[in-house]
């Protein structure tokens, strides 16, 4: 199943970026199940497969596959160097076809474009508000959008969001609002350009087969000095 994305879309949602990832990076760099040294950095990597946080709630995109990637750079005071999201590739090899596939990285404002409109016949707009501790989980993310003026199947009922029950053990406290999906996976994105700290953010790869079907999966990093690859699974 692919995606079509118009341009247009994909650059409202990368405009509303700042440039500076919201996801802060694990304490310690063995916190990531896989690392390696790049040279200049430290590359460490978490495969999330169909989804990404904001440290709050998860969210479920399917039709990306997700990398949690941090920068950790070898001397805390050493010259700035450039990590972008297009210098990234994720390999993946699929049972039975035994075939490896490289998969660019594809801009936030694409996986955010995907989330909002998508049609609403491809995938379920379930929401599971819960989880352990703080952590929730969202499946889905968006409501339906109309295809087209005077769609016929805005017509058919659907199930009304049930509403949230007030926190009546906190009357007083202004209740947190949940954050879109869209929303998170552009402000939690790689930051492309310069880095000097330590730094962290998602990368999406478009794929929207069945995750369970793949055998391996390899980030590859491309510099001047040469590829990099990491085993994630």
């Amino acid at each position: 199943m692919k995606v079509r994305i118009l341009p247009a879309i994909s650059l409202m949602f990368c405009a509303a970026r700042s440039g500076v990832a919201a996801l802060e990076p694990r304490e310690k760099i063995s916190d990531y199940p896989s690392h390696l040294d790049a040279g200049q950095f430290t590359l460490a990597a978490d495969y999330m497969v169909h989804s990404f946080t904001n440290g709050k709630q998860m969210y479920f995109t399917p039709d990306f596959l997700v990398v949690e990637v941090a920068v950790f750079p070898a001397a805390k005071t050493g010259p700035e160097f450039e990590v972008t999201d297009s210098q990234f590739t994720l390999r993946i090899n699929v049972k039975k076809t035994g075939k490896k596939t490289a998969l660019p990285a594809q801009t936030a404002g694409q996986v955010a474009a995907s989330l909002k409109y998508a049609n609403w016949t491809q995938h379920s707009n379930l929401t599971l508000n819960g989880g352990i501790g703080d952590t929730g989980v969202t499946v889905g993310g968006t409501p339906r959008v109309n295809r087209f003026p005077g769609d016929p199947a805005e017509a058919q009922s659907r199930l009304p969001r049930a509403p949230k029950a007030p926190d009546t053990l906190h009357p007083g406290v202004e209740q947190a609002v949940e954050a879109r999906a869209e929303d998170v996976a552009v402000e939690n994105a790689f930051p492309s350009g310069a880095v000097r700290n330590a730094t962290a953010g998602f990368l999406y790869f478009a794929f929207s087969g069945k995750a369970e079907k793949i055998r391996s999966v390899e980030l590859l990093y491309r510099s001047s000095s040469g590829e990099h690859s990491l085993s994630l699974k």
